[in-house]
């Protein structure tokens, strides 16, 4: 039986939040809307205060007709070459036990916002089995589009000399990507050579 999906539900991304600029100032408060799968305009309050320990969102929202607001906590790492990176921890208890994960996104599953695990969500492409030369079209035009993405993004690529861990990870998906290139042409190639025969 196929599982539930992330992208079946509402999110609360910590990416968008900093994009937002929640990070940047001592104290934000903004309204985030999204429309559901039936058509209905849904939205969530969400209020970052420096000034409170622990570091924290409040989130407010309305949900079946019952109001909810409660504390989300939020961790930050220190990042090598300098800022923050923001994380939030999953406030549900499952079964009597405390999740306390974390995650850079929260899904509204439920009565709660809570981690994909705690729901037991899949992504959308874990639900889809590929096979043969679609599988590696596929895959290839994915990891072409990711690799396109984070080249773009990255700032640092060598380090004294060396690439840093993140350009090796990726000169070694531009390795994996040729290979399924010269894998997908082959077949290709072998495919039109059986239609002509």
């Amino acid at each position: 039986m196929a599982k539930d999906t992330c992208e079946d539900h509402p999110r609360l991304s910590i990416f968008r939040l900093k994009e937002w600029g929640y990070f940047n100032t001592s104290y934000t408060s903004s309204r985030i809307s999204w429309e559901n799968g039936w058509g209905r305009k849904e939205s969530i309050r969400v209020i970052v205060d420096f000034n409170e320990y622990p570091l924290s969102a409040r989130l407010s929202y309305n949900s079946d007709g019952e109001d909810y607001a409660y504390n989300v906590r939020l961790e930050a790492d220190t990042c090598r070459f300098g800022g923050k990176r923001y994380w939030f921890i999953c406030p549900l208890n499952i079964a009597g036990r405390y999740c306390g994960r974390r995650c850079a996104m929260l899904y509204s599953a439920g009565r709660y916002f809570g981690c994909r695990k705690c729901y037991d969500l899949a992504y959308s492409t874990q639900q889809v089995s590929y096979s043969g030369m679609l599988a590696g079209c596929f895959e290839l035009m994915t990891l072409s589009d990711k690799i396109d993405k984070k080249l773009s993004e990255m700032r640092v690529k060598y380090w004294r000399g060396r690439p840093t861990k993140r350009y090796a990870k990726l000169l070694r998906k531009m390795a994996r990507l040729g290979m399924l290139s010269d894998q997908v042409e082959r077949e290709t190639s072998a495919l039109r050579a059986l239609r002509r025969s």
